[in-house]
């Protein structure tokens, strides 16, 4: 840890620790606190493995496992990686924008904030809180609500200790318990380990682990997988403060913090290729069994389902392209795929028609993949190819189907804080919508006042006053949506 810092300290990064864990006891095989203990210049007194700082995107696999073990997705699943907004709060990724839509296995590789935050919000964000605090995580000196969704991405506080436990937890194939520093005599553990994740799930959560590739620790990774698997994840807090890297096998759990332990930031901070190469550099150093060299399949915790191959959810009547894959023994059945649907069109294939307009004998079913009209908008937008829907008959008596208009910015009941800008004026309010047909004409009406109208990009700025607002947007076929929200303005 010493080599390593000193050379950090040319890029003004001056503080890490470090902690080695036996899997099997539970033992911490190796404790160091900071770079160097009798260091005043560099706060060497300070423990490193014992300060709570804030866990980046370090938490993300628990809250994947999690979700696998309750039946909300499998690696497979899609998710979305668009602009979101809840309420005030708007996630972003670190460094690569929005991708419109991944797998999870490529959200969690990737360490993707967007798509995280709106895992969270659907699995529940005090679920999620209360987990952490069941497998030992004790910093959270606040109340779940008082974290909000940001506590996924870094808004929450841990210590290196306690996340080596909660690695060690998954490593143990969801069985969590303390580890243990000095074994005093006739010491004894207060309780056994309790199981918090099916065997199933960690399993595979390890298997996407396994596959993480970070920016920078490209050497090092080669240097350790030719010969020995790893699963490990890294993660970066808000404004390059904190790089953390923790990596399990059968075997070891090692944990790493880099940072200042004054606190400040460093644009040249980067969790993967500093953190993470120390990591990988003990875990070479590390006796090993080859017996354990990964862990073990749980075939009575495992079994097939078959899945949608394009979304990862459960095959339903419409989807074409299925295959066999693995889920965790006890998961709740997997929702099944949303996104292919069964319409009905003429002949030609033109137009959408139901039985209050085709012509008998002149219609056909087909099976169609279908986004959400925000995701839709998204591709468009940014020169990416969509699956082609045919517009419902327009001479149809009665339009069917889901609303194909969506408002994406503000969602519903949100309160917004309007502030100004250096010359002291109020910004304006960006107001934002989506349709899956991008040759609809929007309209858009603010408290019942005709406010504008939009084609193929549906951004509108305005200004509002301070209070609660309605807005209501009708396309030029008659769909509607509406949403309410509430204005503070910067005094």
């Amino acid at each position: 840890v010493n080599d390593h810092l000193r050379y950090l300290s040319s890029f003004g990064i001056k503080n890490g620790a470090a902690l080695v864990v036996e899997n099997q006891t539970g033992k911490v095989r190796a404790y160091v606190g900071s770079q160097d203990f009798y260091s005043v210049r560099t706060q060497g007194q300070v423990d490193g493995v014992m300060a709570p700082r804030s866990t980046g995107s370090i938490l993300k696999p628990f809250l994947y496992a999690l979700c696998m073990d309750e039946g909300e997705l499998l690696p497979q699943s899609i998710l979305k990686d668009i602009p979101t907004h809840f309420g005030a709060f708007s996630p972003s990724n670190e460094l690569s924008g929005y991708n419109g839509l991944v797998t999870v296995h490529e959200a969690l590789v990737r360490s993707l904030n967007v798509p995280a935050v709106r895992v969270l919000n659907r699995y529940g964000l005090y679920r999620f809180y209360l987990f952490l605090r069941n497998a030992g995580i004790t910093t959270l000196f606040r109340h779940a609500d008082d974290y909000g969704l940001p506590l996924i991405i870094g808004g929450a506080e841990a210590n290196l200790f306690e996340l080596a436990a909660a690695y060690r937890g998954l490593a143990r194939l969801g069985e969590f318990e303390p580890i243990t520093i000095i074994e005093r005599e006739n010491y004894q553990i207060q309780k056994g380990p309790e199981r918090l994740i099916s065997r199933g799930a960690c399993y595979m959560t390890l298997q996407i682990l396994n596959d993480l590739k970070r920016p920078g620790a490209e050497y090092y990774w080669e240097q350790y997988n030719n010969q020995w698997p790893i699963a490990w994840k890294t993660g970066t807090s808000f404004g390059q403060r904190d790089a953390w890297a923790i990596g399990v096998t059968p075997e070891w759990t090692v944990a790493i913090w880099i940072g200042n332990f004054t606190g400040e930031g460093n644009a040249n901070l980067k969790s993967g290729e500093m953190a993470g190469s120390l990591m990988l550099d003990i875990f070479n150093s590390l006796p090993k069994n080859p017996s354990l060299a990964w862990f073990q399949r749980p075939e009575d915790d495992l079994k097939k389902i078959e899945i949608c191959s394009e979304t990862g959810y459960l095959a339903g009547p419409d989807c074409l392209k299925t295959s066999f894959v693995d889920a965790p023994a006890s998961q709740p059945t997997l929702p099944i795929c949303p996104y292919h649907i069964g319409i009905y069109v003429d002949d030609t294939g033109e137009f959408q028609v139901c039985s209050r307009c085709w012509e008998p004998g002149h219609y056909k079913r087909e099976s169609i993949l279908v986004y959400t009209p925000d995701v839709m908008q998204f591709l468009r937008e940014n020169g990416k190819i969509i699956p082609h829907v045919p517009p419902h008959n327009p001479y149809c008596l009665e339009l069917t189907g889901t609303n194909p208009l969506q408002v994406i910015y503000p969602s519903q009941n949100a309160r917004l804080w309007i502030p100004r800008d250096y010359s002291g004026a109020l910004e304006h309010l960006v107001l934002r919508a989506a349709h899956r047909d991008s040759s609809q004409r929007l309209y858009w009406y603010i408290d019942g006042v005709y406010f504008g109208t939009t084609v193929e990009n549906h951004v509108l700025p305005v200004e509002l006053p301070k209070g609660a607002h309605s807005l209501a947007i009708v396309d030029s076929t008659g769909n509607r949506v509406q949403t309410d929200f509430n204005i503070d303005l910067k005094e």
